[in-house]
């Protein structure tokens, strides 16, 4: 059976944060594309995040990556006031700066690591004294002695996007700018010819394709090896608890190793996130709601297991070398890939949109994308 949606001449699979992006920025173009998505849009590791997007800058980039930061930091503004013009919907950008403490010998000596490479990116940031600490963020004192703290520094820079918010804004725009939204279809074949795939089969399915590319998160590491790709993209669990206040506990990002504290306008607070190696397992556990909940009470004591309004997790792509697989796909002249990108994949969505829409179109990408070509994918021990 052919799918009667045969007008798109661009195919993104999946419609997570990535493959929304690129589907607004090629659809902005006047470009015609199909958006598949085996469940619903922005349902995946896009809406369980918290939203957070660190600070960068694209004029004192070191490397490829610090481009994509620093051209994402710069355009996140941009898009949030894009969106809501053309949704009606307010994404909850907001720079609210970021904390980051060390508590222990150990986190504060990796702090003052991070503290020295961020001053020679040029990135605007502040080491902080308990003093000050308590300044900012006074609800700290209850929690945090003076000889509680090994090092601490702050990131004005620091912004964030209330994610299920814009996730849904860039669903709308993408339906009102012409985006063919194909939901509950799952990928189950590809249909090659020499150097070409020519129809990919779904579960409603065949469909056309003209230019093709795999943004499946986690998902998208069985897609390439179905076309034939070596690949090491697998998933890591992230469990988040979310809890509320009457008003927000914090006004800043609070960061602590691998864990975080946002608060929310309304008076929402995430607590997340662990990190969890337990293959395509998005249930929760008692084991991680304890983690996250002792972090939580070590900064915000007055916290009680009885607050938490919901415990959910979400499946991250995560690759061997800690890059994502962005360009296009060696030994295909039309499909590409926009995958792996771990815990950065909302931060760097509006750079990889406009890197790969610009390759799928045919001009040259505004990024030298090498360091993060699949081709690399066969030279990596899996």
């Amino acid at each position: 059976m052919t799918f009667r949606h045969t007008s798109a001449d661009y195919t993104i699979v999946g419609a997570g944060v990535l493959g929304m992006s690129l589907a607004f920025y090629l659809a902005k173009q006047g470009k015609k594309v199909a958006l598949l998505e085996k469940n619903e849009p922005g349902k995946e590791a896009s809406w369980s995040g918290a939203g957070i997007l660190p600070a960068a800058r694209l004029d004192s980039a070191f490397d490829v990556m610090d481009k994509l930061r620093g051209y994402s930091h710069e355009q996140y503004p941009v898009w949030a006031k894009e969106l809501e013009e053309l949704t009606g919907i307010d994404v909850g950008y907001r720079q609210t700066g970021g904390i980051f403490l060390g508590r222990t010998p150990s986190e504060g000596a990796a702090l003052k690591g991070e503290f020295l490479e961020l001053q020679e990116r040029r990135i605007e940031i502040e080491p902080l004294t308990w003093q000050e600490l308590i300044k900012k963020e006074p609800l700290l004192g209850q929690a945090v002695s003076e000889n509680d703290l090994s090092f601490a520094y702050f990131l004005p820079g620091m912004a964030q996007v209330r994610n299920p918010y814009f996730l849904r804004a860039l669903s709308m725009a993408c339906e009102k700018l012409g985006v063919e939204v194909i939901t509950h279809c799952t990928v189950t074949d590809f249909h090659k010819e020499k150097e070409r795939v020519l129809s990919i089969e779904t579960t409603r399915g065949r469909l056309p394709v003209g230019q093709l590319c795999i943004a499946a998160g986690a998902w998208s590491g069985g897609l390439l090896k179905q076309l034939g790709v070596s690949n090491c993209i697998g998933p890591i669990r992230g469990q988040i608890l979310l809890f509320h206040r009457k008003k927000a506990p914090f006004q800043t990002i609070l960061c602590e190793g691998d864990h975080y504290l946002v608060s929310r306008d309304d008076g929402y607070v995430l607590v997340g996130s662990t990190l969890e190696d337990v293959g395509f397992d998005k249930s929760t556990t008692q084991e991680g709601r304890k983690v996250l909940l002792q972090f939580a009470q070590s900064l915000l004591p007055s916290l009680k297991e009885g607050d938490i309004l919901k415990q959910w997790s979400g499946l991250r792509p995560h690759t061997l070398d800690a890059q994502p697989y962005l360009g296009k796909v060696f030994g295909f002249e039309n499909v590409f890939s926009c995958s792996g990108h771990f815990r950065s994949g909302l931060h760097l969505a509006p750079a990889c949109a406009a890197a790969i829409g610009e390759l799928m179109s045919g001009n040259s990408s505004p990024f030298e994308l090498a360091p993060f070509s699949p081709s690399r994918l066969g030279k990596l021990k899996i």
